[in-house]
């Protein structure tokens, strides 16, 4: 399954930009985005910006640039299961 492989390249993308990120005490910024209740909008805005820009950035990776669009999704998704927990609270 072809799928298994590109789900397996995006988790290790994913759990290798943690150690990139900026944080203040501990906590990222896209966690007060999402606690702000901003987060998917936030995340699907990233998305569109890097889908208009893939692969036209001087240097750029076309494979990077799908990685960071699906880190968004990702990140939309937990906003959303965030968002809809709150409203069962």
């Amino acid at each position: 399954m072809r799928e298994k492989k590109a789900i397996a390249k995006l988790e290790n993308y994913v759990l290798g930009t943690y150690a990139e990120h900026y944080a203040q005490n501990g906590v990222q910024a896209i966690d007060l985005i999402i606690a702000s209740g901003y987060g998917v909008d936030h995340a699907m805005a990233n998305v569109i910006k890097y889908a208009a820009r893939q692969g036209k950035k001087e240097g750029a990776d076309p494979e990077h640039d799908i990685l960071k669009m699906a880190h968004y999704c990702l990140l939309a998704l937990v906003a959303l299961e965030k968002s809809k927990a709150g409203k069962n609270d």
